[in-house]
């Protein structure tokens, strides 16, 4: 993959988002942490020629967090890769949309 990012979430007491880092040209990324617990997401950018043809994916191949192999971190991991699921085509008949609200208020 060339373009996209990699959130981690800890998976110790619920599943918290962490932090997140770019992709390099060749598809590695990289998270310093302490010992724990966690699950990660990758995700294209839309600079990405794969862009479109691939969903955000969990480590190892999932769609989900539920799925997801949590990562039992207590030594560096160099393996934790994630297997980009394809899809043939994101679209549909039908659509989805709403506003962002805070406290029942329109953001302006």
């Amino acid at each position: 993959m060339d373009a996209g990012t990699v959130n981690v979430y800890t998976a110790d007491s619920g599943y918290v988002y962490v932090n997140t880092t770019v992709i390099d040209s060749m598809g590695h990324y990289c998270f310093f942490l302490p010992q724990g617990r966690y699950i990660v997401r990758a995700e294209l950018s839309p600079n990405s020629m794969y862009f479109g043809h691939y969903v955000p994916t969990y480590h190892l191949k999932s769609l989900n967090w539920q799925q997801a192999v949590i990562i039992n971190l207590n030594s560096n991991i160099n393996n934790a890769n994630i297997e980009m699921i394809r899809v043939d085509s994101f679209a549909g008949l039908g659509s989805i949309s709403g506003k962002l609200l805070i406290s029942n208020k329109e953001l302006s």
